[in-house]
């Protein structure tokens, strides 16, 4: 393999694990909320207000809606969706591997996308319509930026500070906490770099203010105290609190949870690089780029250790320092072309397959059936009620499967959402009802019935076992 041709296949073999990202629908995971968002938004006309079926929805922040708007009118479907997640996961890598040639060599940055993208972590949640990808490109920018401010020119602070603002507008208030607490660290921790903290943080403060006001001070004079409410205290201090029942884990689990998860995203190269990787902090001089690196992973898996919420993809922040850290540790620079590029484009290859085949099974499990009938109807020009939805048992992997919110996506319309079956009959003009094939009973034909309507079965060309379609309309007198 000839060096010249090298940083062509590192990125082909980095795009690999996201090749198919479109050949399945959203899952009715955080995905589904999301893309209904994104359409909703869309339907409104609205860069402000994120909602769902037209009731205001302050779950995440908007800089992944604001990115994936774009993408959806563009390009329509899945694609749209997710392309921003797999475009800032790839810019991501390409961020950290502008640094690590810096600071680590040519070697090192052929390797980290390939190795980023092929982390079973990183190339699963990259692959999907999620927060995470803008908020991991975000703080790389940001971390970064800042620590090249440190061994470089102060000014760099300043574009550190609009990735912060950026992050901010991606995740929460989390990231400043984050950063804080990485910049602490490495004062208490690198003596030497202690002088080079002067400088530029008045206006860096007023930058990342700046650039979070773009959406957070509209939404407030939007909605008010609702804003506040559900989205700062509710969504950040709450889940961080633990009020998120649905993502806790159990106490003995806690100090163990987000190191497993760590370990599983670095395969294979912590077999590789683990003891190399010890050696590396055990022996690093104080103010180096390793000491940076390994402080940033730690902060991000201690502070959602302490979190009372807890999912796997909270980790994501850490998995690319680490992982840059571990080749350092590995990786000479005449290694890297004909030894290390070659693993890492094999280890995403099976990534590419794992994250394929794992999701598409679970998509077709769990939501096929579901969001074939909805497509089928969304064309339909009556009003829409999605009648006892919910309650439909447990996925393929377990997930309860409450709500399938990816019907809004496909829908693009407010819709009727109810388990009352009053609503039926609200008003006077027909309907179309989806429900579960067991949840038209002789209870609901009865009150039908009583109320001088019928509901008949609408014939679908889409074969569904689990749901049904009614025609729900007055008797003609």
């Amino acid at each position: 393999m000839k060096s010249r041709w090298a940083p062509v296949l590192a990125w082909l073999a980095a795009c690999m694990p996201f090749v198919g990202f479109w050949s399945y629908g959203l899952t009715d995971l955080d995905e589904g909320f999301y893309g209904a968002v994104v359409a909703d938004m869309l339907r409104r006309h609205d860069w402000i207000t994120p909602t769902l079926n037209g009731v205001p929805w302050f779950e995440k922040p908007v800089l992944s809606y604001w990115l994936a708007m774009p993408s959806v009118a563009l390009f329509g479907g899945e694609f749209g969706a997710r392309l921003p997640s797999v475009l800032c996961t790839l810019l991501a890598a390409a961020v950290m591997a502008r640094f690590a040639r810096r600071h680590f060599g040519d070697g090192v940055a052929l390797v980290v996308p390939v190795a980023y993208t092929g982390s079973l972590l990183a190339g699963g949640i990259g692959r999907m319509m999620m927060t995470d990808p803008a908020l991991v490109l975000c703080l790389t920018a940001a971390f970064t930026t800042f620590y090249d401010s440190l061994v470089g020119h102060p000014r760099l602070r300043l574009w550190s500070a609009v990735w912060l603002g950026l992050a901010v507008l991606a995740k929460g208030p989390v990231a400043l906490v984050l950063f804080a607490a990485l910049a602490a660290c490495l004062y208490w921790k690198c003596p030497n770099l202690r002088p080079q903290f002067r400088g530029q943080w008045l206006l860096g403060t007023l930058i990342v203010v700046a650039i979070a006001a773009t959406w957070y001070v509209p939404c407030y004079l939007a909605n008010g105290q609702d804003f506040v409410q559900k989205f700062l205290i509710e969504q950040n201090i709450g889940r961080f609190k633990g009020g998120d029942a649905a993502h806790t884990v159990p106490l003995w689990a806690v100090p163990v949870y987000y190191p497993a998860v760590i370990a599983l995203a670095l395969l294979p190269w912590l077999f590789w690089g683990g003891k190399g990787l010890w050696r590396t902090v055990a022996d690093r001089e104080r103010g180096d780029p390793k000491t940076f690196l390994w402080l940033w992973g730690l902060v991000v898996v201690v502070f959602f250790s302490i979190s009372g919420s807890k999912l796997p993809h909270y980790a994501l922040p850490a998995v690319l320092p680490w992982l840059t850290l571990l080749l350092a540790s590995v990786i000479e620079e005449k290694e890297a072309v004909n030894r290390w590029l070659p693993m890492a484009a094999g280890w995403a290859a099976v990534t590419l397959a794992l994250a394929q085949g794992l999701i598409q099974w679970y998509h077709k499990e769990s939501f096929a059936e579901v969001q074939a009938v909805t497509r089928e109807i969304a064309s339909d020009p009556s009003p829409i009620v999605l009648f006892r939805l919910g309650g439909g048992g447990k996925g393929a992997l377990g997930a309860n499967e409450t709500s399938h919110p990816s019907q809004m996506f496909y829908l693009r319309r407010v819709v009727t959402q109810t388990d009352d079956m009053t609503a039926l009959t609200v008003g006077s003009s027909a309907k179309t009802v989806m429900t579960r094939s067991d949840a038209l009973d002789e209870n609901v034909v009865t009150y039908l019935v009583t109320q001088g309507w019928k509901a008949s079965p609408v014939q679908l060309k889409t074969p569904s076992e689990h749901y049904m379609v009614y025609r729900v309309e007055p008797v003609k007198e």
